[in-house]
């Protein structure tokens, strides 16, 4: 009715100037042809984490990247965030090193660990008690790579240091399988790093006997991991074996920037692999300091640094206050609230706490930490599922 009136009272102004069948129809037409394909879209409740939201935003596709002013905001959240983690359990389940950690994508607190003898536990750490291992080959079995089948997640796939690439179920049971890739933005893309100093880039349909790289990025060190981003695709984050954490930039891949981090490599350490944040393009890494590396301190800590990766400059570093142990591994669960790290043989989990109440309780306090975590508070079971035990 209320468009009738306006309309009634547009036809009366225009009519001392021109006659009706001289007023122009077309513009009131094409105003309402537009009015109909208007759809109204429901509001949507904001939620009361802000991890919460930023984990929504990141599942709808939303690129934060685009606006500079929110894509501040929400990387200082995550920051937020990060400053309050500590390490709320330890966890010590093979007589080998851990060399790969992965989320179980459908349980949040479930995950899968291998271990150097090619051991592979799946471990849910609010209930130690459910949980289930796969015995290793032992030596040469060493796990360089686990994905959860995102169909299937009672299904698992792995690549062992022999180049065996499988896919088992908890029992062990396997088949061979070809390579996946975690690019949200081109799933048939898939990345491989290699000893030879290049990372190289693959189309997944193009498999043939004797494919070719779609790009070979050439590094002047032999090259540990390379990993897409979790939270756009758009990048691409390599490891080097010595100071340098590159990142490349899609869909032309270019290199776009070398941020200069200490985490040489050594024989008998876990690679270190730094790794995305599942939200927002912030670069994860273990520290391991060198006397050579330019600005090195006399006893540095071995922290967890955390990079931008829009500038590549520090954002914080963490530490296990009980211990200081070179951590290769890093993964945070879907929702970037939970962290767990690989450091030597044991499992850490973070949490974050908030001392204020602000958040949900914690199982432990910061006090309790430390007493609860000393190394000697570490629960060892031996590949195979021997007895626990304590550790001397």
């Amino acid at each position: 009715m209320t468009r009738n009136r306006s309309s009634k009272r547009c036809d009366n102004e225009d009519s001392n100037n021109e006659s009706p069948a001289d007023k122009p129809k077309s513009k009131r037409i094409k105003i309402s042809e537009a009015a109909k394909k208007v759809v109204p879209v429901p509001a949507k409740k904001p939620t009361v984490n802000v991890l919460r939201t930023l984990s929504d935003l990141s599942f709808q596709g939303w690129s934060p990247g685009r606006f500079s002013h929110g894509h501040k905001n929400l990387k200082l959240a995550a920051m937020n965030h990060v400053n309050k983690l500590r390490v709320v359990k330890g966890y010590r389940p093979f007589d080998r090193r851990i060399t790969f950690m992965t989320w179980h994508p459908k349980k949040p607190t479930v995950l899968a660990v291998g271990s150097k003898g090619g051991d592979i536990i799946f471990w849910d750490y609010n209930e130690p008690k459910h949980e289930h291992m796969i015995n290793g080959q032992g030596p040469g079995g060493s796990i360089q790579a686990m994905k959860f089948d995102v169909v299937d997640p009672s299904k698992i796939y792995t690549a062992s240091i022999t180049g065996l690439v499988c896919k088992q179920d908890f029992y062990g049971r396997n088949t061979q399988v070809f390579l996946e890739t975690d690019n949200k933005e081109e799933p048939w893309l898939i990345s491989t790093a290699s000893i030879d100093h290049t990372v190289k880039l693959w189309d997944i349909r193009n498999v043939k006997p004797k494919p070719e790289a779609l790009h070979i990025l050439n590094h002047n060190k032999p090259v540990n991991s390379a990993y897409f981003s979790l939270a756009h695709g758009n990048r691409l984050l390599t490891t080097d074996q010595h100071s340098e954490l590159r990142i490349y930039e899609g869909p032309l891949w270019n290199h776009a920037r070398t941020i200069a981090h200490p985490h040489r490599q050594f024989q008998h350490l876990t690679p270190i692999k730094a790794y995305w944040h599942p939200l927002e393009d912030i670069v994860i890494a273990g520290r391991y300091p060198d006397p050579n590396f330019p600005g090195y301190t006399t006893a540095e800590l071995r922290t967890i640094d955390f990079f931008d990766a829009d500038t590549g400059k520090i954002l914080t570093q963490i530490i296990p206050h009980f211990k200081n142990g070179i951590i290769s591994l890093n993964r945070f669960d879907a929702i970037g609230n939970v962290m767990v790290s690989g450091m030597g043989w044991d499992i850490l989990v973070w949490k974050p706490f908030y001392p204020d109440g602000q958040d949900e309780k914690e199982d432990d306090e910061p006090t309790k930490f430390k007493e609860a975590e000393t190394p000697e508070h570490f629960i060892k079971k031996k590949r195979g599922g021997g007895k626990t035990k304590k550790i001397d």
